[in-house]
């Protein structure tokens, strides 16, 4: 009977080890299988990425301008207050096709100019007062109304400065699609709609980042015609989409494929190439550009300056300010940017 038992006990013990050795390998399976399922998820991920980069062009739209991200959300456009803008009115001027575009303009803050802003003609009227207008056209993402766009305008205010911003087409509540040729037709609609109420006033034109390519296309053509701005500001600059799409941490999965620039990103029909119109600018410029900048590497200024110097028999019109601990919104932090601007765009 101990024997037996003895056995028993043995017999145990081994199916006990034999079924511990089967649950390890069936875990191990299992685990197998996950990781190969992951694996395989992320490959065909990243292909199909690529592909609708090649082919699709809303795709290829969302990614460059990112217009469908409205920061800050569940705010009013035409109502600046909301955003903490005073002094400030809403305006919808006609656009393209029959629509329109939403566009601010924010008063300067100073105490030369009279608290009491308040009705349409009111703000008609201040645009001819002689204080520099500075028409600012932002980059991709958000609105008009984004925070860090927000603490320029209200810097610029407190220098005495017009602000005049928009939302081109497809961004904020300006309805339409986005294009390189269309943000450019936009700040020409709102530049006409400035002139006519501040023709006294000097005008000048601020680009940031993809905002630089508009500003670069608009001015060139005023240029043209023998009406440029009295200068042009542009803040982190882009060289084009290429370089700008090489250097953006989204392309960060996709730049070092051997094939990347010359397969998906030369065909994009939207080419924003800034660095070969800013040397058709005949008016004063002043780029600066953050050198910790992770978005648009400062590298890409310097090409602008360069390129803007280069067809111009006096260079000492072009400026390159450097931001040592800036990245690419921090400018506005920074004092120094007072200073500079106090000389690029005087008062009086």
């Amino acid at each position: 009977m101990r024997q037996r038992r003895v056995v028993d006990s043995e017999d145990s013990g081994s199916q006990c080890q034999t079924s511990e050795a089967s649950n390890i390998t069936l875990v191990r399976r299992n685990s197998s299988s996950c990781v190969r399922r992951f694996f395989i998820t992320i490959t065909v991920s990243y292909c199909v990425c690529l592909v609708a980069l090649k082919y699709s062009r809303v795709v290829q739209d969302g990614i460059i301008y990112l217009h469908w991200i409205r920061s800050p959300y569940f705010r009013n456009l035409s109502n600046p207050s909301e955003y903490g803008v005073e002094r400030a009115r809403n305006v919808y001027v006609p656009g393209r096709n029959g629509s329109y575009l939403g566009v601010w303009q924010i008063a300067p803050s100073t105490s030369q100019v009279s608290d009491k802003v308040e009705s349409n003609e009111d703000f008609d009227a201040l645009l001819s007062n002689g204080m520099p207008i500075v028409l600012y056209l932002h980059g991709n993402m958000g609105t008009r109304g984004t925070y860090h766009r927000v603490d320029l305008y209200q810097i610029l205010a407190s220098l005495g400065y017009h602000v005049i911003t928009l939302d081109y087409a497809g961004f904020g509540d300006s309805p339409g699609w986005p294009t390189e040729r269309g943000m450019a037709d936009d700040a020409r609609l709102v530049w006409e709609w400035t002139k006519m109420r501040g023709d006294r006033s000097r005008m000048y034109v601020w680009g940031h980042s993809l905002g630089s390519a508009a500003t670069t296309l608009l001015v060139r053509q005023l240029c043209d015609e023998g009406q440029g701005p009295d200068g042009v500001v542009l803040e982190a600059p882009i060289t084009s989409v290429e370089d700008a799409a090489m250097s953006h941490p989204l392309s960060l999965p996709f730049r070092y494929l051997p094939f990347f620039r010359s397969l998906f990103l030369s065909s994009l029909p939207e080419k924003f190439n800034s660095v070969s119109r800013v040397g058709d600018l005949t008016c004063p410029i002043l780029i600066v550009h953050g050198l910790l900048d992770k978005i648009i590497p400062i590298e890409q200024g310097e090409e602008m300056y360069r390129a803007a110097v280069s067809k111009r028999s006096d260079p000492s019109q072009v400026y390159f300010e450097v931001f040592h601990e800036a990245g690419h919104r921090q400018i506005k932090s920074f004092s120094k940017l007072r200073s500079i601007l106090k000389q690029f765009i005087p008062r009086s």
